[in-house]
């Protein structure tokens, strides 16, 4: 029952969407309705018609149905509730003025006219509705003054009767519709207020949800921002106290490479003014005097270039520079170091993969030396025995950069060292057994040297087989 109810319900409403408030559910329904009624009675009067032989007024009203049905299945199909309410008062209008002459079933035809002025006013608005009412109103009552032959017979008084109470229905019709209209666009303009002041509340909703959701990203920026700056502050507070740290040690340890040769120094410079020493101690003082004064020297060299570097006054001086006097000169600096040292199990070994000899190069030849000589002296300082090997070949193809490298089989380096070397005033002293001099400034010099000359340091080493420190300068 629900099911079939829900179906009539979609065909008076044609299926358009919306409550019966709706200017358009409620016309279409009203014409839907008004067409099934009037198709009834139309064929029900036709089909009396018929029984009394009144052929031709019954083909009227049976035509006047099935252009009614079309009408119907029309607005089914199209939904344009505006034509088919002026196709029903067109048909409605032709049909009262037909039997307004006719007379209808025993001069009843009239009572038809006061369906007019509701469905008129009502399907068409109050301009135009009024327009075919009075028009039929007028056409109604010419006929009733002028009485012309083919016109079924009225009672004078009957007439009258008609047109006034056709005017009240008109006057109650209008009325009514006047009244409707205003509510219905009382309420329409009332509907469009709060659509707009909903619209408005949702826009204001959407405006503090994008400054809801921008203070959210703001508030998300700001936090990233102050983890980063939290996080940059840490590493900084980390860095300054490993520099710190490292400076601490570095001023004890550099008191102590100071005070070192210093008091060497001090002490031989008494022991050798005793006349009474023999020539070949005095030889012997002689010598460490001199190798301290060397020590000390090149530790204040150290400082002074650590200074420059750190400060950007470091300048090179680049020339033409023969790599075979450089590598002789140091094979014997090293190997007069090294039987100073009593390291005789330690082999130096010079290889020069160079085919051409007293091959040229264009850079600084001091800094060169010096990078070479921090290596070498390292490689030598943290080796027992084995061998101490330096030389230079070209890594590329095209003979446009060289690389030097020292080779040594020491003590070597584990992976989480080999960067840490390169860092001021870092020294890797595991051996508490064995303590190696130095101040921690070589490698770091060393690696800034090798940026300035345009290449770079870096280390190869596996922890007690030994170390090789390559670096490259253009050719």
């Amino acid at each position: 029952m629900r099911e079939t109810l829900n179906k009539i319900n979609k065909i008076i409403r044609c299926n358009i969407p919306g409550n019966f408030e709706s200017e358009p559910v409620r016309k279409t329904v009203t014409i839907n309705l008004f067409l099934i009624i009037g198709i009834t009675f139309l064929v029900s009067f036709g089909i009396q018609s018929i029984i009394k032989y009144k052929i031709s007024y019954a083909i009227v009203l049976l035509t006047t149905a099935i252009v009614s049905l079309s009408v119907f299945l029309y607005l089914q199909k199209s939904r344009n509730f505006k034509i088919a309410g002026l196709l029903i008062v067109l048909i409605l209008f032709f049909l009262e003025t037909y039997l307004i002459i006719n007379g209808g079933l025993e001069g009843t035809a009239f009572l038809w006219h006061y369906v007019f002025p509701v469905l008129s006013l009502f399907t068409l608005g109050l301009i135009w509705g009024s327009i075919f009412t009075f028009l039929l109103l007028g056409i109604t009552t010419i006929l009733f003054f002028t009485n012309p032959a083919f016109m079924y017979p009225y009672d004078t008084v009957l007439e009258y009767i008609f047109i006034f109470s056709f005017l009240s229905v008109y006057l109650i019709a209008i009325t009514f519709e006047f009244v409707r209209d205003r509510t219905y666009k009382s309420l329409l303009l009332s509907n469009k207020k709060q659509s707009l002041y909903l619209e408005k509340i949702t826009q204001q909703q959407k405006e503090i949800l994008s400054q809801n959701t921008e203070l959210e990203k703001h508030r998300y920026h700001l936090e990233q921002l102050v983890k980063e700056r939290t996080l940059d502050l840490e590493i900084a507070k980390e860095k300054a106290e490993e520099s710190d740290r490292l400076k601490s040690s570095f001023l004890a340890n550099m008191s102590h490479e100071i005070r070192t040769p210093l008091n060497a120094m001090v002490g031989f410079s008494t022991l050798i003014t005793d006349p009474d020493l023999p020539a070949k101690q005095k030889n012997e003082i002689s010598y460490y005097i001199n190798h301290n004064s060397d020590t000390l020297l090149r530790l204040i060299d150290d400082i002074i270039d650590l200074s420059k570097i750190e400060s950007g006054q470091l300048k090179v001086d680049k020339r033409e520079c023969n790599i075979d006097k450089i590598f002789s000169l140091l094979f014997e600096i090293f190997n007069e170091k090294r039987e100073n040292l009593s390291k005789n199990k330690i082999e130096i070994k010079i290889n020069n993969k160079l085919k051409k000899k007293n091959f040229i190069i264009y850079t600084d030849p001091t800094r060169l030396q010096q990078i070479l000589s921090n290596l070498i002296d390292n490689a030598l300082k943290f080796t027992e025995k084995g061998f101490v090997e330096y030389g230079c070949f070209f890594s590329d193809k095209n003979n446009q950069e060289l690389t030097f490298y020292v080779k040594d089989t020491g003590i070597g380096l584990y992976p989480d060292q080999q960067d840490q070397i390169f860092n001021r005033f870092n020294k890797i002293e595991e051996d508490k057994r064995k303590l190696y001099r130095g101040t921690g400034l070589g490698l770091s010099i060393s690696k800034n040297l090798g940026k300035l000359l345009g290449g770079k340091l870096w280390v190869e080493s596996e922890k007690n087989k030994g170390s090789t420190f390559y670096f490259t300068i253009p050719f």
